[in-house]
């Protein structure tokens, strides 16, 4: 006797009860007759195809996991990115980038660093260094006022870790096209003396 002819027997024994059998895969199931009526079936949802753009892009954050996650996914979209592991090398970078003509077009800062200057501290030098940079604010703490308030210290975009390809994409895409930068650059003692339009 074949171990699945006692199972069949079972099931049409309580197929009155329950309706018509359905089998998925190696298991048999069956579903009581009220419950199989006609189910509109959505449509799969659509994933967010991730936003390319072009610009430079420095990201600020002590894991090097993140930076290195921030800069595939940003390379892949069409950024040029380099890291920074503390607010002090990335101020410094984005100094020596400035000075070079080759300003960041955005700066992705963690909120909290290591060493005395976290990410709004790190704004702040930035800010006197190019009043015009475009600084995202990055945490896993999303109840940090900084994170909600944002504009208010100064960032022009957030982004909560953990981080989705889509979501790190559109944001810098949208702080790079969003920037009022007139870009009649002029560098003052090692400062950006651009007027924002």
């Amino acid at each position: 006797m074949d171990q699945s002819e006692p199972l069949q027997d079972n099931a049409k024994e309580k197929q009155g009860l329950f309706g018509s059998l359905r089998r998925s895969g190696a298991s048999l199931f069956s579903l009581p007759a009220a419950l199989q009526q006609e189910m509109p079936v959505d449509s799969p949802g659509t994933i967010a195809q991730p936003i390319t753009g072009t610009g430079r892009v420095l990201v600020v954050d002590d894991e090097e996991a993140i930076r290195t996650l921030v800069h595939f996914t940003l390379a892949r979209l069409g950024y040029d990115v380099m890291e920074a592991e503390t607010a002090l090398e990335g101020v410094n970078l984005y100094r020596e980038k400035l000075e070079a003509r080759e300003r960041f077009d955005a700066v992705i800062l963690d909120l909290t660093l290591p060493g005395g200057m976290g990410g709004k501290e790190a704004l702040k030098k930035l800010i006197e260094l190019d009043p015009t940079v475009n600084a995202i604010v990055s945490s896993g703490y999303a109840t940090d006022a900084t994170m909600s308030r944002y504009q208010d210290f100064g960032f022009r975009g957030v982004i909560a870790k953990p981080y989705e390809a889509s979501e790190l994409g559109k944001i810098v895409h949208d702080v790079i096209s969003t920037s009022h930068v007139n870009f009649g650059e002029h560098l003052q003692d090692g400062r950006l003396a651009t007027r924002v339009a």
